[in-house]
C-alpha cells in the first residue's frame, strides 16, 4: 500500500527501477516527484535508453536535452524524461534531488 511521500524517489536507483517507479505512479496517480533548486518537478513518463553504457557520474544530474525531454543520470546508466511538469528553467549540469 502506498503512503504519503512514496512519490518522491531517489535517483540513486537503476534505470529500470526509476522507470518502474514512474510507471507505477503516473497519471492519474500522484506522479513521481523530484526537486531542482528547491522547486518540485512532477514526472509522468520516462523512457529507458536501450544499450546505454554504464559510466560514473552523479545520479540525478541532467546530462543533456533531447527534442522530447531530458537525459538524466541514474545509478547505472541514464533515462530520458519525456513527460514532466516544471515551472523553472532546467540546464545541462543541474542536479535533480529527492530533497527540497
Amino acid at each position: 500500500m502506498r503512503q504519503v511521500g512514496d512519490e518522491v524517489f531517489d535517483w540513486n536507483q537503476s534505470s529500470r527501477e526509476v522507470f518502474n517507479v514512474v510507471r507505477a505512479i503516473c497519471s492519474p496517480g500522484p506522479q513521481a516527484r523530484t526537486f531542482l533548486n528547491g522547486e518540485e518537478m512532477r514526472i509522468n513518463k520516462v523512457r529507458e535508453i536501450k544499450g546505454a553504457c554504464s559510466y560514473k557520474n552523479i545520479p540525478g544530474q541532467v546530462l543533456g536535452k533531447t527534442d522530447k525531454g531530458l537525459l538524466v543520470k541514474t545509478k547505472d546508466t541514464m533515462v530520458e524524461i519525456v513527460e514532466y511538469d516544471f515551472a523553472g528553467r532546467i540546464r545541462v549540469g543541474d542536479r535533480l534531488s529527492s530533497q527540497k
